[in-house]
């Protein structure tokens, strides 16, 4: 299911886009993408909910909203997620790379409220100079609250996935020393502009997955 948050009349609503992905099938039973998230229903029961709905919204009709417009917390970001793109940065500051790739990166991007599929990024000239920059992003959707998980339990905990955009001012993350300035300004969270839902797709195995 692509599962998405829209506006209509000025009121954001949930739905679904149906199979031809012109219309959305409203998904009245919940007010927001996140109450639904956090209900814990089953994607079985989530689809006969869908197959239920008798009023179609054309696609046209509306204005697309992020599927979550208002996040409960920052986003948490994984940098050198992948060893080839350490390299790639590595070469284009002019350096080598020394040693091997052994652990990510973690930080948070701090927003209140999401951008749409669309929407306007603001460029904070004032204060970025001419180094804004964008890196298209897999934003995994969790579904519940978890810790320690084992790893064959992980995507028992994602929800869904969508695409995301991570913008960043290069100039505050080198001047700063750190991304959480340079990449938490207004703006800098286009999302969207739906979540596919997480059984949509075969999961990975651990032998899927790079090593270092």
């Amino acid at each position: 299911m692509k599962l998405l948050t829209y506006s209509l009349k000025g009121q954001d609503f949930i739905g679904a886009l149906d199979e031809d992905g012109k219309n959305i099938l409203p998904i009245e039973q919940y007010y927001s993408m996140t109450e639904l998230i956090e209900s814990g229903i089953s994607f079985k029961d989530l689809e006969d909910i869908v197959r239920q709905s008798i009023s179609p919204v054309p696609l046209s009709d509306v204005v697309k909203r992020p599927p979550i417009p208002k996040p409960k917390q920052d986003i948490i970001c994984m940098g050198w997620n992948y060893a080839e793109h350490k390299v790639e940065v590595y070469k284009a500051r002019g350096k080598s790379l020394d040693g091997e790739v052994s652990y990510p990166v973690y930080f948070s991007k701090r927003v209140s409220e999401t951008s749409a599929d669309g929407d306007y990024i603001p460029g904070h000239w004032d204060i970025i100079e001419d180094t804004l920059d964008y890196e298209t992003e897999l934003a995994f959707i969790i579904s519940k609250d978890a810790r320690n998980v084992d790893e064959k339990n992980a995507f028992d905990h994602v929800f869904g996935y969508a695409v995301f955009n991570d913008v960043s001012a290069r100039n505050l993350q080198a001047r700063h020393r750190q991304y959480y300035f340079g990449k938490s300004l207004e703006g800098f969270c286009p999302f969207g502009p739906w979540i596919v839902t997480e059984n949509e797709f075969s999961r990975p195995l651990p032998s899927d997955f790079a090593q270092g």
